[in-house]
């Protein structure tokens, strides 16, 4: 990778290989390398735009364990409804290991026959690994791209809030939802220490608990809406505090 490409020069060229394989109809394997989670969430808010315009959808897959049956992923996107008008959003590779690993050696081609287009984010030791554990699909990629940028706190800060509500639903696909609580956690972890953040984290904490009660993870949906709680209080967010209460109850 050319490493003076901009973030919308890399952008592009992600929209682009993906609307090559549109075109001719092929399978497209992309993997993106980042470290930062608020990088991660405007580079799919980017793609996911483009690919809505270009009619297709988007679905996030996000493996939480070798036991997830996602991670059996080249067969889990092989029998995904509609896979021909979707594009994938893959994270959570290192978590399902060994499953996944060995998943994308011997089923690989279920992603060549399905024309399977999706975008792999690797924090940086999965992708150190990917070539290691699965050589066989580390040469089906198509490209490679680096998105190692960490914004600045402030412009995280600034961020993070709306992100922590964007498509907060109640009825999302098991995949996404799990897709969403790893978002929203990294997010968590990603915010600078201090009482500026507090009303950010307060929304992440609150989302989080959402999405664990509809996970039917009732003690860590308690967890999150005692936190929100707790920091509502705090900023003197009455509308947020009277929610928390709501989840709590």
């Amino acid at each position: 990778m050319d490493t003076t490409d901009t973030f919308d020069e890399r952008i592009e060229r992600l929209e682009q290989e993906l609307a090559l394989a549109l075109k001719w109809d092929r399978p497209s394997i992309l993997l993106v390398v980042y470290v930062s989670e608020f990088t991660r969430a405007e580079a799919e808010e980017r793609l996911e735009s483009w690919a809505q315009g270009e009619g297709m959808s988007v679905a996030h897959v996000h493996i939480t364990s070798p036991a997830d049956p996602a991670a059996d992923l080249p067969r889990t996107l092989y029998e995904w409804p509609d896979r021909e008008r979707t594009v994938f959003f893959v994270s959570g590779l290192g978590a399902g290991a060994p499953t996944t690993w060995n998943s994308l050696n011997l089923r690989r081609e279920y992603l060549v026959r399905g024309r399977i287009r999706a975008v792999f984010w690797l924090t940086e030791g999965e992708a150190a690994a990917l070539p290691l554990e699965a050589p066989d699909f580390w040469v089906f990629r198509h490209l490679t791209l680096e998105f190692l940028e960490t914004p600045p706190p402030e412009r995280v800060l600034s961020e993070v809030g709306r992100m922590a509500w964007e498509r907060f639903e109640a009825r999302l696909p098991p995949e996404e939802r799990r897709a969403r609580i790893a978002l929203r956690e990294g997010l968590l972890r990603e915010l600078p220490a201090g009482p500026e953040s507090d009303a950010a984290r307060a929304d992440l904490h609150y989302t989080l608990g959402g999405l664990y009660y509809w996970e039917k993870d009732y003690e860590r949906a308690r967890e999150h809406f005692q936190a929100a709680l707790d920091l509502a209080e705090r900023v003197g967010n009455e509308r947020l505090r009277a929610w928390a209460l709501n989840g709590l109850g």
